[in-house]
């Protein structure tokens, strides 16, 4: 498994996150990380693991690539 650096994706992930009106906690508990550590994601603080970009792309409906910044169209 792969980390990633949290620069590259955490923009597109906040985006997604307040474009779907969700708080910080909420999105944490669907994705089964605490606020704490979806704050330090997005403030890019924290490296996210690959899997949670996985996770964060299939429940956002977008691509992995989307969210790294390879493909700029969810």
């Amino acid at each position: 498994l792969e980390f990633v650096a949290a620069s590259d994706v955490y923009k597109r992930q906040l985006q997604l996150r307040e474009k779907r009106h969700l708080s910080q906690q909420e999105l944490g508990k669907i994705l089964g990380v605490s606020q704490q550590q979806l704050s330090k994601y997005e403030s890019g603080q924290s490296l996210m693991h690959s899997d949670f970009i996985i996770q964060c792309a299939e429940f956002f409906s977008v691509t992995t690539d989307y969210l790294l910044g390879v493909n700029l169209y969810e």
